[in-house]
């Protein structure tokens, strides 16, 4: 089992392994929430197993090679009381154990002193070597209070103990006084010189902590109220945006039945139901018609992506017969390359299978492709070529016409956006075609993306997938739910 893949849960053992990287990783983690509280845990967990293994190996070698030197009692009660301590601790009462581990160490402290005298440089070796240690486990207010008991024991016992003649130091230099006085007093003033520099340098780690801590809360706060800010921007863009939509499609809507209305009534004196005209009148009235048709195409785009944007967009599930329609555009295509000094040519397949979707936007897809692909391909040659496998229908519409900029392809399929073409300065339109023609193919599931190269062509690719009934509909159901 490695230890990446062991999930470590802090109030309850890992599970059963011999791995003993697991069980380490589990006793270190912190139970504390806050940063200060996990650190000191940390310290006082890693120590204990860390002293506790040390007084444990001596003990065990004492007791294997039969040399007792007469500290394996004071040994067994130090096992003894760090086995509390790491009760405690696994308890979750983990300042309990770092008072246990602070009290062991000074005990400690004290043996090594009474073995070799109570004087300064064994005080101060005393000192340096509990200080560390209190330092880590005990937070700062628990640290004052151990000290402060500290001293005054400290103070005692080089004031009363007899001066022994002559003793050579844990710092190797024979060191004597005249009386316990100067002992005291040389201890005093360095302990009291270790312990203020040592506070010191905590007070001062501790402000800087606290600044930064300040710095981070502060920042935290106004990422926050940043983040509730855009939130609220989001949540009106939208809004807005919603009712653009619902107000263009209204608009869409008004501006549409009046314009048939228009246009049919042009068609009918155009066609002189409503009287003789002559040839001047009815090209005038073909002109309107032509232009009124135009309009009335920008209309249906704006309403169509007005209907997407709001999700009001529906599909009309039905068999689509592809050749039908793909030949049904072919014959648009026809009257579109009239006059023009373009040819349409056109290989469709005749194992096109039956589909389902909606046979009007799939039409309306492959029209807006065609269409886009005469307008920007002044002389030369426009074709469609359609083929399809077992679950797929691939339709390529390609032209050699002026193509699109590498930079610019992207801006294809977004709404409102032309790619620049300077050669045909006449080509324009809402820019909605293309991202109309986006959606619808995505509603079925298909994919839409083009090749091209500037001076050279511009070929456009629709893969659909073959649909059945049940697959379209639940197409269908998808959509209005996200709805």
């Amino acid at each position: 089992m490695s230890v990446e893949n062991t999930t470590i849960t802090p109030n309850s053992l890992p599970e059963l392994t011999w791995n003993p990287l697991t069980w380490w990783k589990w006793w270190i983690t912190p139970r504390q929430v806050e940063r200060n509280k996990k650190f000191y845990e940390r310290n006082t967990r890693a120590l204990i197993v860390i002293i506790f293994g040390v007084f444990l190996s001596y003990l065990l070698s004492s007791i294997s090679t039969g040399v007792l030197v007469g500290y394996e009692l004071i040994t067994g009660g130090a096992i003894g009381i760090f086995g509390i301590a790491i009760v405690a601790t696994v308890r979750g009462f983990y300042r309990i154990s770092s008072w246990i581990l602070a009290l062991v160490f000074l005990m400690l402290a004290f043996t090594g002193l009474y073995s070799s005298g109570y004087w300064a440089p064994n005080g101060v070796g005393m000192m340096l070597t509990i200080l560390p240690v209190i330092i880590l486990v005990l937070e700062s207010d628990r640290a004052k209070i151990f000290f402060a008991c500290l001293v005054p024991i400290i103070f005692t016992l080089t004031a009363f103990h007899q001066e022994s003649t002559g003793f050579t130091s844990i710092f190797g230099e024979n060191y004597s006084f005249s009386n316990p006085t100067g002992a005291t007093i040389f201890f005093m003033v360095l302990m009291l010189i270790l312990i203020g520099a040592g506070y010191y340098f905590i007070a001062e780690f501790r402000a800087q902590q606290a600044e930064l801590r300040d710095l981070i809360n502060t920042l935290e706060q106004r990422v926050a109220d940043r983040t509730d800010e855009l939130h609220k921007a989001k949540d009106l863009a939208e809004q807005a945006n919603q009712t653009k939509s619902q107000f263009l499609a209204n608009m869409s809507h008004e501006l549409r039945t009046p314009l048939n209305a228009i246009l049919n009534f042009s068609a009918f004196v155009a066609d002189g139901v409503m009287g003789p005209v002559n040839p001047d009148q009815e090209d005038m009235l073909r002109q309107s018609i032509s232009s009124g048709n135009h309009l009335l195409a920008l209309i249906n785009d704006v309403l169509d992506i007005t209907k997407i944007e709001a999700g009001l967009m529906d599909l009309f599930i039905q068999p689509v017969d592809m050749i039908e329609t793909l030949h049904a555009v072919e014959s648009v295509g026809k009257g579109l390359v009239k006059n023009k000094d373009i040819t349409l040519d056109v290989d469709i397949a005749d194992d096109l299978p039956i589909t389902y979707g909606d046979k009007r936007r799939l039409r309306q897809v492959f029209l807006n492709v065609l269409s886009n692909a005469i307008k920007f391909t002044p002389e030369g040659c426009v074709s469609i070529h359609a083929k399809a496998s077992a679950t797929t229908i691939c339709v390529e519409i390609r032209d050699t016409g002026i193509g699109i900029a590498p930079q610019d392809q992207a801006m294809v399929f977004e709404s409102f956006k032309q790619a620049k073409h300077d050669s045909i300065p006449e080509a324009i339109g809402t820019g909605l075609g293309m991202p109309i023609s986006k959606h619808f193919v995505e509603s079925h599931k298909g994919k839409i993306w083009l090749e091209s190269e500037v001076g050279k062509g511009t070929t456009f690719f629709v893969e659909l997938p073959v649909l059945t009934e049940a697959e379209a509909d639940q197409i269908t159901m998808n959509i209005e739910e996200q709805i």
